[in-house]
């Protein structure tokens, strides 16, 4: 966190539908969960919508880097879940080099490579491949 008081707590128990994916949100105080049978369709509808205004005009995986950054700057965290676990936290509380690479932000930490193999695996197929590509050549350095 970035050293301001926080100020914004969170109850939530949300269902949701983002371009036909359902997924549900739940939360107490500053901890957010977003869980979905589906993160890497998830995962690509939200990088192809657009930020609300004031957060400037950003898609792709540097959008997600702009929403970790939010919610670390008001003290929540948000974690992903699909079916094999944790697939991505966002926000408070979290520093990953990984993130900073692939997002533009260390406030995103990935999953296990176990749990993270299905995702990435639909990701590639989704058309996600350049950015795998781009974060193994950067790690390459």
């Amino acid at each position: 966190m970035n050293g301001r008081t926080r100020t914004l707590v969170v109850q939530a128990d949300v269902r949701m539908e983002v371009n036909g994916q359902p997924a549900h949100l739940t939360g107490s105080g500053h901890e957010l969960r977003l869980s979905t049978d589906a993160p890497a369709r998830l995962w690509t509808e939200f990088t192809r919508a657009e930020l609300p205004s004031g957060w400037g005009r950003v898609n792709g995986p540097r959008a997600i880097g702009r929403i970790a950054d939010q919610l670390a700057d008001q003290g929540l965290s948000l974690s992903v879940v699909g079916p094999t676990g944790e697939v991505v936290r966002l926000g408070d509380r979290v520093s990953s080099r990984l993130g900073r690479v692939a997002t533009g932000s260390a406030a995103v930490h990935f999953g296990s490579p176990r749990t993270l193999a299905p995702t990435v695996a639909q990701v590639v197929r989704q058309g996600g491949a350049g950015l795998f590509d781009r974060v193994r050549r950067l790690l390459r350095r």
